[in-house]
């Protein structure tokens, strides 16, 4: 009788020690705490941002659902619903890492053709600025 054929231990521990079973990944992935990223915070403005910056969207074309910016929390919040007729007729959103007077980032107002979804980050261009009271 043949003696058994015998299998390189060192390369077997090496496999089974650096990739643990699924079972053992899925429950440590359940005791970390993963944080995503905070749109006001976390997002840059753009290096030399004086006529092309990054934005984050909080109303879509077309929408009457008005979201606010949570700071806190980092999320974006269905504020009111408008119930009138009336309705955004562009994108609407804030720069990031900014602040003015009233305690809010920067409002845009994005002029494109499509509708962005709530909390996109996208890249824009100036075109006119436009002061405005609250």
């Amino acid at each position: 009788m043949a003696p058994p054929i015998e299998t390189p231990t060192k390369f077997s521990n090496y496999y089974y020690s650096s990739h643990p079973s699924l079972n053992e990944r899925i429950l440590s992935s359940l005791t970390k705490r993963y944080v995503a990223t905070h749109p006001w915070h976390d997002l840059e403005i753009r290096p030399g941002a004086l006529m092309v910056f990054n934005c984050v969207i909080e109303i879509k074309k077309e929408s009457k659902v008005k979201y606010e910016l949570n700071k806190k929390i980092g999320m974006i919040m269905v504020d009111r619903v408008l119930y009138l007729s009336t309705l955004y007729l562009h994108n609407y959103g804030f720069i990031p890492r900014t602040l003015c007077k009233d305690n809010d980032p920067i409002d845009v107002l994005i002029i494109m053709q499509e509708p962005v979804l709530p909390g996109c980050f996208l890249r824009a261009k100036v075109i006119a600025l436009i002061p405005t009271l609250k």
